[in-house]
């Protein structure tokens, strides 16, 4: 698993073209210090709830996904204060948005 080769104490995380064969993203949770996420080309359904892990997470930006489940769990987000949306589908850009805005101070909308 490649987060088991990257230092546990950093802030930000991008990652680029990912699988779930690639990543155990279960393993976000050792992570404790990640404040920022950037999730780029993930095909097929993206199981927010390991997100949702990352009790300090202040930004997300997530980039050409074409499938999500459990979205709702990020309303526990607390620290979250940014969210961007790129190459999207409309569901998973209406859900975000209306799960997270009453709680962010910043949402970005790209095409």
């Amino acid at each position: 698993d490649l987060l088991d080769k990257i230092k546990k104490d950093i802030s930000a995380l991008y990652l680029w073209s990912i699988t779930a064969r690639q990543f155990k993203f279960e393993k976000l949770e050792e992570f404790k210090s990640l404040k920022y996420i950037w999730l780029n080309g993930f095909s097929g359904n993206f199981d927010f709830k390991d997100l949702s892990l990352l009790k300090n997470l202040e930004e997300i930006t997530i980039t050409s996904f074409s499938g999500f489940k459990n979205i709702e769990v990020l309303s526990d987000l607390r620290n979250l204060k940014s969210l961007t949306l790129s190459s999207v589908s409309g569901d998973l850009k209406i859900k975000l948005t209306e799960i997270l805005s009453p709680k962010v101070t910043e949402i970005e909308l790209r095409t």
